[in-house]
């Protein structure tokens, strides 16, 4: 909800577009170790560990970029 309310108050929202990207890969991460908490049963559903590491390290270096 603050994203949002970034988006529409604060002029230039495109200091608030990396805030909605590590929002948006915060949501995967957790749903994740949702999934996980429920044990070795579902580690089968859980294949796609590798590729949410490779997303939290994408978007980390394109945010720092950013900012740099």
């Amino acid at each position: 909800m603050g994203n949002l309310t970034c988006f529409r108050f604060v002029p230039g929202g495109h200091e608030s577009f990396g805030a909605l990207c590590n929002t948006f890969v915060h949501v995967i991460m957790y749903t994740y170790y949702f999934l996980a908490a429920f044990g070795p049963k579902f580690q089968k559903y859980l294949w796609w560990k590798r590729h949410l590491t490779k997303l939290q390290v994408g978007t980390a270096k394109k945010l720092r970029e950013k900012e740099g």
